[in-house]
């Protein structure tokens, strides 16, 4: 029997929780990308569903190339429900506002060791008292 949780991945690290809820979370930051393209397979076997929340297609490109599978772009609205899990690419600093980074650019980043993983494990959600 196949899982309905989900593990999504975002080029934030927001954690986009329910309204009406309040949810523990985890969140581990992680440097290392074997560890990262570890943890999908892992997870991928425990039956949950991939799916990409990546809103720009030159940061698609390079975690399709890093993780080693194809990562869509698509800009969804994601919800992360209790047992869900979010992977999180991230700079390591802030851009510039309206900064958009071409492939080149998140290449060479990743050359530089400026990004980062942020694996965001929803735990367990209650629902807000009225």
């Amino acid at each position: 029997m196949k899982s309905m949780h989900k593990l999504y991945l975002l080029n934030a690290p927001v954690v986009p929780i329910p309204n009406e809820t309040h949810c523990a979370v985890n969140v581990t930051r992680i440097k290392d990308v074997d560890y990262v393209k570890r943890f999908i397979e892992f997870i991928r076997n425990l039956g949950y569903e991939v799916v990409s929340a990546i809103g720009h297609e030159s940061t698609a490109k390079v975690l399709s190339m890093l993780l080693g599978f194809e990562v869509p772009a698509q800009r969804l609205t994601i919800t992360l429900t209790e047992s869900d899990i979010a992977i999180a690419f991230a700079l390591d600093y802030r851009l510039q506002e309206g900064k958009v980074l071409t492939k080149e650019e998140l290449d060479q980043l990743v050359k530089e060791n400026k990004v980062s993983f942020y694996i965001i494990d929803v735990v367990k959600c209650l629902a807000k008292e009225a």
